[in-house]
């Protein structure tokens, strides 16, 4: 038999396998341990072992979790929590966007999985829980789950940061990234965490992870609009579950800016291809305030997007800012407005 891992960054993934090894050895279950992120590998893995296989596939491959839906074989998603992907790319990168960015692809890879048929989602839990989570993994297989003390022993750190999270452990992380808006960006990310859990239907996007196209630095403050029609911010780069969604761009301008023409896209760039999934073109009316609502249909999870704003004619003077940017499902953009 084959018992799937589907994990991601940092050490859950290991601890969840660490878990079903501990309820095979003690259902006297010889098995081995391999990573395979892909259909080819997960075979050679079957044909090479000697037993049942613990399969962890760290970065789970289009062709790999297409099988496992359509053969609708059991599986297990180690789903850690979203500040400790975060910690992980802050780690990895020293950059916050991107961390910003790793952090999103992971967690919209692990809601496309955990949305699938005969797929277990497990959390992280204290390190008194730990047989727990043995046990929750065992059951998925039908396993006699292993007695408190057999489970809890396999496991060494109490202290990892994707077992239990508090804000405070990023914080030596942030040091080396200033002028990064550490705030927007960590409260982005626990909204995922939140979302993971009850299925995401709503994102506020961290401003300062959009680009600012003139210096391709982080969008910080208001956008001088000067001079010849062109583009002014991209990203913010963030990978998305398959559905229907709506993208809210608010905008604020200097008041001598009144009738000028704005268009705003959702674009996805793949193998070198631009595909545009949604466009507004819209005229600054006598509000200094605006918003701009970009309805689109994605049906790419692995595929980054981006939301981007043009002014469309030469500007004398004048500045635009971006007061939010929200991305929600089609069904629950109206609650958020």
């Amino acid at each position: 038999m084959i018992y799937i891992i589907f994990g991601t960054s940092g050490s859950f993934t290991e601890v969840c396998a660490t878990a079903l090894s501990a309820a095979l050895v003690h259902n006297r279950v010889e098995h081995d341990l391999v990573d395979a992120s892909s259909l080819t590998e997960l075979g050679k893995a079957a044909v090479a072992a000697q037993g049942d296989v613990i399969v962890v596939a760290r970065k789970p491959s289009t062709d790999l979790i297409q099988h496992v839906r359509t053969m609708q074989i059991s599986a297990v998603v180690a789903a850690p929590h979203c500040a400790s992907m975060l910690a992980f790319w802050l780690t990895q990168s020293g950059d916050a966007l991107e961390a910003w960015r790793g952090t999103t692809a992971e967690f919209s890879g692990l809601m496309g999985l955990a949305a699938a048929p005969r797929i277990s989602l497990v959390r992280p839990v204290p390190f008194e829980a730990y047989s727990h989570l043995a046990a929750k993994i065992a059951r998925t297989w039908h396993l006699d789950p292993p007695p408190y003390f057999e489970g809890a022993n396999e496991f060494s750190s109490k202290n990892d940061l994707s077992m239990s999270y508090h804000p405070s452990q990023l914080e030596p992380l942030w040091k080396k990234i200033a002028p990064w808006n550490k705030e927007q960006i960590l409260s982005s990310v626990l909204e995922l965490d939140r979302g993971l859990i009850s299925g995401l239907d709503y994102l506020s996007i961290p401003l300062n992870t959009l680009t600012q196209i003139s210096d391709l630095q982080p969008l910080e403050g208001a956008i001088d609009v000067t001079g010849r029609a062109r583009g002014l911010f991209c990203g913010p780069y963030v990978r998305l579950p398959i559905g229907q969604w709506v993208a809210t761009l608010e905008l604020a301008t200097s008041s001598n800016l009144r009738g000028v023409p704005w268009m705003a896209d959702v674009v996805r760039l793949k193998d070198g291809q631009v595909k545009e999934l949604a466009r507004s073109e819209v005229k600054t009316g006598e509000r200094s305030s605006w918003t701009i609502d970009l309805s689109f249909s994605n049906d790419d999870p692995n595929t980054p997007l981006e939301i981007r704003l043009f002014v469309t004619k030469a500007i004398f003077d004048g500045t635009v800012s971006v007061r939010r940017l929200d991305i929600a499902r089609e069904e629950a953009a109206k609650s958020h407005r």
